[in-house]
């Protein structure tokens, strides 16, 4: 296999739960080229970890018609039939759909997203995909090495990053429990 695309639209916490997915994708298809479409903003933590070679938006002109049931303008149609096999975490018959239908492999999202409480935890939801192709030696938990000139604003990266914030309230870490807080 020579392209892989990955379709990931999902904010910074659903990525991370992604990441062993996407790490298994990389492992098994050690010769191709990966490219991950979604938020950029998230998606350069793949690029930068070694999990995508290219990263593009779903923004990037033309490639809203991916979603819509109209022809796909030719610049997509190109685009999308360099890839052998797709992934696709983001839930779309029709996304689905117009990639099959340009002889692309896919796998993609089927169950519900987020799982309902008390189903297990999200990591096996997001590994579903993968399975769908065979690949079972899915690492149990997200882990990035990331090259130390990597940098966020400015500010270089080490140790452990948190992000206590979420799309979801009662997701969030309580603000008394972060680092530099009494008791922490």
């Amino acid at each position: 296999m020579k392209n892989l695309l990955i379709f990931h639209a999902g904010a910074l916490g659903d990525l991370v739960n992604t990441i062993p997915a996407i790490s298994a994708l990389r492992a098994h298809f050690t010769d191709a080229q990966v490219t991950a479409a979604g938020n950029l903003s998230f998606l350069k933590i793949l690029r930068s970890a070694g999990l995508a070679d290219h990263a593009i938006s779903l923004e990037s002109p033309g490639m809203h018609a991916l979603f819509s049931e109209q022809n796909l303008p030719p610049r997509i149609e190109e685009f999308i039939s360099n890839f052998d096999v797709a992934v696709s975490w983001i839930r779309s018959p029709v996304l689905a759909g117009h990639l099959e239908s340009l002889g692309v492999r896919t796998a993609a999202l089927k169950e519900d997203f987020p799982p309902p409480p008390g189903s297990g935890h999200v990591i096996a939801v997001m590994n579903a995909p993968v399975c769908e192709l065979g690949i079972e030696n899915i690492p149990p938990y997200p882990r990035l090495e990331m090259p130390a000139e990597v940098t966020v604003t400015g500010a270089g990266l080490s140790g452990i990053i948190v992000d206590p914030g979420s799309g979801s309230p009662h997701k969030n870490w309580p603000a008394k429990r972060l680092p530099g807080r009494p008791g922490v």
